[in-house]
């Protein structure tokens, strides 16, 4: 009987470590953003927006990562002011619990619309917390960056943050 006690405890400490463990194939997710982007060197606009990425995880802890994003004025609708597209690599802690951490860096283009409208350079580098809710959904409760685009002749050092719903593809 002892034996068999153990043995339960062992199966029940150790049995839902190694299932938290499953690395999803791909990660989706869609959400809120809040950008302060300088349109000029004197003048920040407020842009608030939706952005979304897909990750493809090669490993537990790597994955690759392709971001898009709008944002727009606030007190304006249409057509955004910023668009955003950008690529590279995430770096995630799995560890057996609910809460995944990760950092990423991004980099891409961005386009500012409307009849002056410009294309240019564009980097994020930052990271963010996600929270598992169910086997496939976790919220992301926190994402933020440092996001710099060189639009014409201008850099701007803007402030990028996010959150949402991140839906889990698949097992590795």
């Amino acid at each position: 009987m002892k034996k068999l006690l153990l043995l339960l405890g062992f199966v029940c400490a150790f049995g839902a470590g190694a299932q938290a463990q499953d690395t999803p194939k791909a990660d989706i997710s869609i959400g809120y953003s809040y950008v302060r982007f300088n349109l000029v060197p004197s003048a920040g606009v407020n842009t608030n927006g939706v952005s979304g990425s897909a990750a493809y995880n090669v490993t537990k802890s790597v994955g690759v990562v392709a971001d898009f994003g709008g944002y727009f004025q606030q007190g304006r609708v249409g057509t955004p002011n910023l668009v955003s597209y950008m690529f590279g690599p995430r770096f995630s802690y799995r560890s057996n619990s609910r809460i995944t951490p990760y950092a990423q860096g991004l980099i891409g283009g961005a386009t500012t619309t409307g009849p002056a409208g410009r294309s240019g350079f564009a980097f994020a580098l930052g990271g963010g917390l996600d929270v598992k809710v169910r086997d496939n959904i976790s919220l992301r409760v926190a994402q933020g960056e440092f996001f710099r685009t060189k639009i014409g002749d201008n850099f701007q050092n803007n402030l990028r943050f996010s959150a949402g719903v991140v839906f889990h593809i698949g097992k590795k």
